[in-house]
């Protein structure tokens, strides 16, 4: 059922052009932050909004072995934006374009409607982490001194949880394109809810409530570099850990609900 719904999937997205160009622009993206990153004077402020806690460092640091697994996850994770709009492009055509009662009145059920399209963020969780692998082996590779294996693997934590976080936000933006059905209403959406809503809510709430909103979950799966701290951040990570995965749980149900309430 798997390779069938991956090939409904790829029937759809192979011949619609604003699909492959966000995904274009999307590696081109990464590969000129990389880049930038790379390029950047060694010293380099980071700071932390929520601590307000500025850092200055030797960049090159950042993109040796282990810390650029962090570095580039980090940096990254600046544009799931771009993979969240192609998600409700995605789930939104099939409304517009009736394609989903199409994919019904075929034997297709609801259900394996909506696995189709988990498959479909999993695929694009799965491309975005390959891609920084990669980038990081490449890079790492290059740039590292006295390169050991030890070093390469160290805080390879980063790769999983940063796959974890795509997806996430990617079953996010599945479940904001099944209530919207609008790709623009969608999308207007997602922007204004992460660099808005949440954090005018936040306000009016402590911040171990806080951390726990849906875009705070996300982005606590990847801290900015040098804000690892072994001593504290394991307990809060593993937390975040689980409430990313209650979250992956409720998206699934409250689509799999929405869905099942759609008069097709």
């Amino acid at each position: 059922m798997i390779k069938t719904l991956l090939n409904i999937e790829y029937r759809k997205a192979i011949n619609y052009k604003t699909f492959w160009i966000l995904g274009v622009l999307h590696f081109i993206l990464v590969c000129i932050l990389t880049i930038f990153v790379k390029e950047l004077s060694d010293a380099f402020n980071l700071s932390t909004p929520k601590k307000g806690v500025v850092i200055t460092s030797n960049l090159k640091v950042y993109l040796f072995f282990p810390k650029i697994w962090n570095t580039l996850t980090f940096v990254s994770s600046m544009l799931h934006i771009l993979l969240g709009t192609m998600v409700i492009i995605s789930i939104c055509n099939e409304f517009s374009y009736k394609t989903i009662r199409h994919n019904i009145v075929s034997g297709l059920s609801k259900r394996e409607f909506l696995y189709s399209k988990l498959i479909f963020c999993l695929c694009l969780s799965l491309y975005a982490t390959v891609l920084i692998l990669a980038l990081g082996l490449i890079i790492g590779l290059i740039n590292t001194p006295n390169l050991t294996f030890n070093k390469i693997i160290a805080q390879w934590q980063f790769i999983p949880l940063y796959s974890l976080q795509t997806f996430l936000y990617l079953m996010l933006a599945l479940l904001i394109g099944l209530l919207f059905k609008k790709a623009a209403l969608g999308i207007s959406f997602l922007f204004v809810y992460v660099f808005l809503i949440e954090n005018i809510i936040s306000f009016f709430f402590h911040s171990s409530i806080e951390n726990y909103f849906p875009y705070e979950v996300i982005s606590g799966l990847i801290p900015a570099p040098d804000h690892f701290q072994e001593n504290s951040s394991a307990v809060v990570l593993l937390s975040t850990i689980a409430a990313a995965i209650i979250y992956l749980v409720l998206y699934t149900f409250i689509s799999n609900l929405v869905l099942k309430r759609e008069d097709l």
